[in-house]
């Protein structure tokens, strides 16, 4: 696969990104009783081959191909067991490259359970161990590249994040944006609807609503990009397609395919 390519003059040397998301792992206990027999009967999606074997496939091919840093963006799981969560840190621990990590809206839940926010919040604490003691949000320098993660798996940023999001910009370092559902753009979006049936995007143009969620702080990140000169480009996942697209003038969003249907990116970053 060619990789992509993005220019950062400011960089010292090159840096190679391995992106890859959405392996939906799926290691669990027989007896777990929040898994619905239905789904044991029929599970959705189904795998190519072990969890274990999944993950090693991914690290294997990064580490390999010469990765500095692997960014791993979302929906490692298909729902948020000991087991899935053990899986990856043991993975992770023996990588000799850095992962990190964003959740996905997956990553939380259960099959067939209801809630969003106060699902998030009662479930995601339990995988700190994964994605840290900060998941909302994080900033990391690697080679010269501040990469910046926020976890917008409810499709809305909360004011914190925005807030957040806001002083990192302020900083006219380069910044790589990390976050798991893409930010919709003409051309996804078309995409994204002939693929699930409706725009399944943040900051899209029919909008999301929610009870008792305000979609201000969501908006006003999405200014502040648009406008942010610091701003190089976007990872991003959730749609289950590989696409590539400028999200804001002169920035990029790149989406690989499903990580358990072998997709992944390469992303080059030159001086």
């Amino acid at each position: 696969m060619s990789p992509d390519r993005l220019q950062v003059k400011e960089l010292a040397a090159p840096l190679r990104i391995y992106q890859f998301s959405d392996t939906h792992l799926q290691a669990h206990s027989a007896s777990d009783p929040l898994i619905p027999e239905s789904w044991k009967t029929s599970p959705k999606p189904v795998l190519p081959c072990s969890n274990e074997e999944l993950v090693d496939q991914h690290l294997e091919r990064a580490a390999e191909g010469g990765a500095d840093l692997i960014l791993f963006v979302g929906d490692l799981f298909h729902f948020p067991t000991p087991e899935n969560r053990n899986l990856v840190l043991n993975a992770v621990k023996n990588c000799p490259v850095p992962v990190w990590t964003v959740p996905g809206n997956h990553d939380w839940f259960y099959p067939g359970q209801d809630g969003w926010e106060e699902l998030r919040e009662q479930q995601l604490p339990l995988l700190n161990p994964v994605f840290g003691e900060s998941p909302s949000y994080w900033l990391r320098e690697h080679g010269g590249l501040r990469i910046l993660g926020l976890d917008n798996s409810t499709y809305f940023l909360t004011g914190e994040q925005a807030d957040f999001l806001e002083q990192a910009l302020e900083d006219p370092a380069p910044l790589l944006l990390m976050i798991h559902i893409p930010i919709s753009a003409p051309g996804l979006r078309e995409a994204t609807i002939a693929k699930h049936g409706n725009p399944i995007l943040m900051a899209d143009p029919e909008g999301r609503e929610r009870q008792g969620i305000d979609p201000e702080p969501t908006r006003r990140a999405m200014h502040r990009l648009r406008h942010a000169s610091c701003l190089r480009g976007i990872v991003s996942a959730h749609v289950h397609l590989p696409y590539s697209c400028e999200v804001f003038p002169g920035v990029t969003q790149w989406i690989a395919e499903a990580g358990y249907r072998g997709g992944y990116r390469w992303l080059e970053c030159h001086p």
